[in-house]
């Protein structure tokens, strides 16, 4: 199901599963958009333009560490 791409999720039939997979859709993203939302706020309202590069290094830094050990987490789930 999380492995499945958001458009194929969109055109679920059974209108159950579709308002399920609809707000799976959405959560996923707001992972994604919400984060990116609050570092753009982080440098505008506190005038944090100077300190841009170092916050940007570390949202991707963080998310890219929060996926490896995601991927780790499902691998080790799927060897037991």
């Amino acid at each position: 199901m999380i492995l499945a791409p958001p458009w194929q999720l969109w055109t679920v039939s059974d209108p159950y599963q579709a308002e399920f997979f609809r707000g799976v859709v959405v959560g996923e993203l707001v992972k994604i958009v919400l984060p990116i939302v609050v570092l753009a706020w982080l440098g505008t309202a506190h005038r944090l333009w100077r300190v841009w590069p170092t916050l940007l290094t570390a949202a991707i830094a963080s998310g890219a560490l929060s996926a490896a050990l995601w991927y780790v987490l499902y691998a080790a789930a799927h060897s037991i």
